[in-house]
């Protein structure tokens, strides 16, 4: 319904306001790299848009130039805005232009060490943070002989995160040279206990990244193993691209691996992640799914690090450029008949435009009136502290259960 729709577009921008308000107004002589035409990386402010909006780039300032600059904080447009800037003078970083001069990369020497998870480096002197290799270039590398050799790379500016601002998108001649070598060598083969996540993929935490799974050639039975139950396998992948297929597998007996929660979602299966909370890093470290980005707004939720294990909802998103694994919810999610959900959502995207012609009813017809009832009650939602308490705490997919909940006792407490 379009009341859906109103009420998550009116939450976000009511959040977006609060955050912005815990902003300093204005920063001074901070340093930063101009990573493009008009936007600038600050590893004091990693997750903040910092723009050129106003101030003339001179000719003199390249990208991957090293500044100081001051700015002021725009609620409106929610980034820092730059009103003057100077040259640093340490060295620049070195550019090269991407996708036929569209994009301009930063090359950088990036480090993998053992503590972790498999697809993130350190970059030199931690100047650009973590580097997320989204593609998978260094695979081939990473999983042959000397994984924690410096490596130079060229990355792109991905978005404001606390946890990897830059991706991989180019390696180096030399590290290229490395890639292939093993690339048309045959790989090592992977033993290792694999957690199920459905659609017969298999996650491996020391090989986080790496795509495992089953396919026609693999042992019988694995299509009736349930997501969230631990497998001990033997992955094979000869020469090319990584992509392992399992050749032998069995339950496991590992004592020290308990069965992991796991919920069906409209997103897929969501699984239950223990791990540490990184402030620094905005992010839940688990041992099994790695990093798990926090946003802004659900930080104040984490427990700290010092004082115990935070326990989050994951699922996987193979779009998130940040990580394998995104926060799904907080707590438990509600079970979903996938099947029938599937069918569901057929069934209205092909009723939608006769919905929409034929139906004049509340909600449904989009209004346009300053007396319209779906804006009065928006504003009823925001002017109900107890339902702006919630929407800070819960998640998007409880967002409408909980509005619901507390505007039927509205009244008893009014």
């Amino acid at each position: 319904m379009h009341i859906v729709a109103d009420v998550e577009s009116v939450v976000m921008r009511h959040l977006n306001r609060l955050t912005s308000r815990c902003m300093a107004r204005f920063i001074y002589d901070v340093q930063g790299v101009l990573v493009s035409e008009r936007n600038i990386y600050s590893s004091d402010y990693p997750d903040v848009k910092i723009a050129l909006a106003y101030v003339k780039r001179e000719r003199h300032t390249p990208f991957g130039s090293r500044i100081y600059f001051n700015a002021f904080y725009s609620i409106p447009l929610r980034l820092y805005v730059v009103r003057s800037y100077r040259l640093s003078k340490k060295k620049s970083l070195t550019t090269k232009p991407f996708e036929f001069g569209s994009l301009f990369l930063l090359e950088v020497h990036a480090k993998w060490e053992p503590d972790l998870p498999m697809g993130y480096l350190w970059s030199k002197d931690k100047d650009l943070g973590l580097i997320h290799d989204v593609d998978g270039l260094l695979l081939p590398i990473l999983l042959g002989k000397n994984p924690y050799a410096p490596v130079c790379v060229y990355v792109a500016d991905t978005g404001p995160s606390r946890l990897s601002r830059f991706a991989i998108k180019d390696l180096s001649g030399m590290t290229t040279t490395k890639a292939n070598a093993v690339i048309n060598n045959s790989y090592a083969e992977l033993s290792d206990d694999g957690l199920i996540l459905g659609d017969g993929s298999v996650l491996a935490s020391h090989y986080l990244c790496l795509k495992i799974r089953f396919d026609s050639s693999s042992p019988k039975g694995w299509d009736k193993l349930v997501p969230g139950t631990w497998v001990k396998f033997a992955a094979r992948n000869s020469t090319g691209i990584p992509d392992f297929k399992i050749n032998s597998w069995n339950s496991s007996n590992n004592p020290h691996l308990m069965q992991i929660r796991a919920v069906p979602t409209c997103s897929g299966y969501a699984f239950e992640a223990r791990g540490y909370f990184d402030q620094e890093l905005s992010a839940v470290k688990s041992t099994i799914f790695g990093f798990i980005e926090i946003p802004r707004e659900k930080r104040s939720l984490m427990i700290p690090k010092d004082k115990g294990v935070t326990i989050v909802w994951v699922r996987e998103d193979k779009r998130n450029e940040k990580a394998r694994f995104v926060l799904h919810s907080i707590d438990a999610p509600q079970i979903v008949d996938i099947k029938k959900d599937m069918e569901k959502k057929s069934s209205h995207a092909l009723m939608s435009n006769v919905k929409q012609c034929c139906t004049v009813k509340k909600f449904i017809v989009p209004c346009k009136g300053t007396e319209c009832e779906g804006k009065q009650l928006l504003q009823r939602c925001l002017n109900n502290r107890a339902i702006v308490n919630s929407l800070m705490q819960v998640s998007a997919d409880e967002l409408v259960t909980a509005i619901v909940k507390l505007l039927t006792t509205e009244k008893s407490e009014g």
